[in-house]
């Protein structure tokens, strides 16, 4: 199956706020962390995504020839080129030039049925292209609960390594959820990507 990333637009907003409806707050802190409240509202996702979808670059940026600090990307598959559907979103933050690094973020496929084809492991090796070649970062890192074991597979598949445990971090409800902290510096994804 076809995948690539593209420049995410508001239409992708409300995709995802559909795909989160009849959801869980547990659900939503998983793909997105303690950013959003449950339930999701394009309201929410517009105040996060909006400055990196905008067309027009905001005043402070423009005057300082500087990029926006995120980027949202749609993550588009297909069979074919007249069959391919945005089947997810990522987000890469803290996007920082002087120290070469940025953050994955927010990282969703929407429909269950898309999950477990490798969609999602070819999303973030097209990621880490932008990272590597096109920003020419050094380090990218991400967090994920140290439960998720599906997403840590996809994570050190392209290269991704564990590189501490947060304990107890994040309530939800009574309960309190761990996670990893992970990173993949450039010479180690030219190496997997070699």
């Amino acid at each position: 199956m076809r995948v690539h990333l593209r420049k995410g637009t508001r239409e992708d907003l409300s995709l995802v706020a559909r795909w989160n409806d009849g959801t869980s707050p547990e659900f939503l802190m998983q793909w997105a962390g303690p950013l959003f409240r449950h339930p999701l509202t394009e309201e929410q996702l517009l105040c996060q995504w909006g400055p990196a979808i905008d067309e027009v670059p905001r005043a402070a940026e423009a005057n300082s020839g500087e990029e926006p600090g995120t980027r949202f990307y749609a993550i588009v598959a297909g069979e074919a080129v007249e069959r391919e559907q945005t089947v997810g979103v990522v987000e890469l933050g803290l996007i920082d030039r002087w120290n070469r690094s940025a953050r994955v973020a927010r990282f969703l496929l929407g429909d269950p049925g898309h999950r477990g084809k490798g969609i999602g492991t070819e999303a973030l090796r097209r990621l880490l292209e932008i990272c590597f070649h096109e920003l020419e970062l050094h380090r990218v890192s991400l967090a994920v609960f140290d439960f998720n074991e599906t997403a840590i597979r996809c994570y050190e598949r392209v290269g991704f390594r564990k590189e501490g445990l947060i304990r107890e971090s994040r309530r939800i409800g009574e309960e309190y959820w761990s996670y990893f902290e992970m990173g993949i510096l450039s010479s180690e994804f030219e190496c997997d990507a070699g």
